[in-house]
């Protein structure tokens, strides 16, 4: 399977990109917030004590969930299974590394937590993937092509 990544060639399709990315910001923001916030209040917390937020650790969580979308965004899928095998390979590398290296750095980080928060990435990217597409793709719009 092939797929088309796409960078700003023209004004016109680095707004259909940036619109893209914008799409999937906002899911990717949802979805972690029902994950962290609501559905695993109290998970993580048996494995780290979590920080005071502060404006730089707000800013780095917002830069971080900006660079998923962005690469999320870059890809121009000509069929949703294009859209959900990118996204998941996104997902499962992204999650994959930081979950990696917090499993080197905290004692009470395990395996288990690993695979949890790496089969979260990898849903929460396919389903940012997966509502762009059927807004900008599945109907044409913004293809920037």
């Amino acid at each position: 399977m092939y797929t088309t990544l796409v960078m700003s060639e023209t004004v016109t399709t680095s707004l259909w990109g940036t619109a893209r990315a914008s799409v999937a910001f906002a899911v990717i923001l949802a979805t972690s917030a029902l994950w962290y916030k609501v559905l695993l209040k109290n998970y993580y917390t048996l494995y780290y004590t979590p920080a005071r937020l502060t404006f730089s650790r707000a800013f780095a969580g917002i830069l971080a969930v900006g660079l998923i979308s962005a690469a999320l965004a870059v890809q121009l899928p000509s069929r949703i299974s294009e859209a959900v095998l990118y996204s998941a390979l996104i997902g499962v590398v992204i999650y994959g590394v930081v979950n990696l290296l917090l499993l080197s750095q905290y004692e009470k980080w395990d395996w288990g937590l690993v695979i949890v928060d790496v089969l979260f990435g990898t849903v929460v990217c396919v389903a940012a993937s997966a509502t762009v597409y059927l807004i900008f793709h599945g109907r044409g719009v913004g293809l920037g092509r």
